[in-house]
């Protein structure tokens, strides 16, 4: 019987990252397979790569897996290579996603139907390194507090955009003191938050806030950022 055979290029994947799923099927029906048609549902979170289509090796700009296309006939003990990329454009919903193909053929004059193995892929969520520091961690009233953001989007496909970092400091500091610097040269006056813009893959982004503490201040100065980001490919 001709087996079907899908496998992917790389799994798990990450957003904006291009994959290529490849099917192999060999015929050992004992006759050659006429009318084959392939068809293959894109799942979803993935794009369709226009022009990526190639049959045994040669390029097919206009087929496209999800409405399906003819391939050649598979002579007796021959074999069909189909290829096709597809773009990770989002998290799917099911993940992960599952992809399969479909394969339809004639031997003589009868028709029939058969599928390949499924194919799991599974998409990473993006993520944004976000690293805080304050120096020794020790100050004295009327003392100084800097404190370093460290940021880094560790993808490698997909741009961090509309990065936007908020952090509200202790009432232990004197407000009209707080100021913050994208250089550590430049300083001024922080308003609570700040778009940073867009970062590429693997970009980094180092924020500098600081404030004078209140001269009565006393105990453990508490303070948390939060970072908003929204990843695109």
């Amino acid at each position: 019987m001709a087996t079907p055979v899908l496998s992917v290029s790389n799994n798990p994947v990450e957003l904006g990252q291009v994959i290529t799923f490849s099917l192999s099927v060999t015929n050992d029906l004992g006759t050659p397979m006429t009318s084959v048609t392939v068809t293959s549902l894109v799942p979803e979170g993935l794009q369709f790569v226009t022009g990526s289509v190639y049959i045994n090796g040669t390029n097919q700009p206009t087929l496209n897996p999800n409405t399906g296309f003819s391939a050649v006939t598979i002579p007796l003990l021959g074999s069909l290579d189909v290829t096709y990329q597809a773009e990770v454009i989002d998290i799917p919903t099911v993940n992960p996603m599952s992809n399969m193909a479909t394969i339809n053929y004639m031997l003589l004059i009868v028709g029939y139907t058969i599928y390949s193995n499924t194919v799991n892929v599974t998409v990473n969520s993006p993520s944004l390194l976000a690293i805080k520091s304050s120096g020794s961690g020790v100050v004295v009233p009327g003392g100084i507090v800097e404190y370093q953001f460290s940021l880094g989007n560790t993808n490698t496909y997909a741009n961090a955009t509309q990065v936007t970092l908020s952090d509200t400091l202790s009432n232990q500091f004197q407000d009209s003191s707080i100021e913050y610097s994208t250089d550590g040269q430049a300083w001024n006056a922080w308003t609570g938050t700040i778009v940073l813009g867009d970062m590429q893959p693997h970009g980094t982004q180092t924020l500098y806030i600081r404030g004078t503490v209140k001269p009565d201040a006393s105990g453990i100065i508490e303070n948390q950022a939060t970072v908003d980001i929204v990843f695109s490919v």
